[in-house]
């Protein structure tokens, strides 16, 4: 189920943002879409925080501006 899915995939990428992982962490997102399971806010905080700390300063507006993009799926508030 992609509930399910988007849970664990959620848990995992947080996990390796958390430990200067974010390469690995972008293949997990990638891995997410190419298996149809839909990033939300949680998917994407991740991603933006893990990027914000390592100074990637591109790859945390460019996940920015892909969250606004699917803002019909994100809970922005």
């Amino acid at each position: 189920n992609h509930y399910s899915c988007s849970i664990i995939s959620n848990l995992a990428a947080d996990l390796c943002t958390k430990n200067d992982r974010v390469r690995e962490a972008d293949r997990l997102y990638k891995t997410m879409l190419n298996r149809n399971v839909i990033p939300d806010s949680f998917t994407f905080m991740a991603l933006i925080n893990g990027h914000g700390r390592s100074g990637n300063i591109l790859e945390v507006m460019r996940y920015y501006k892909e969250m606004l993009n699917r803002k019909d799926r994100v809970n922005l508030h």
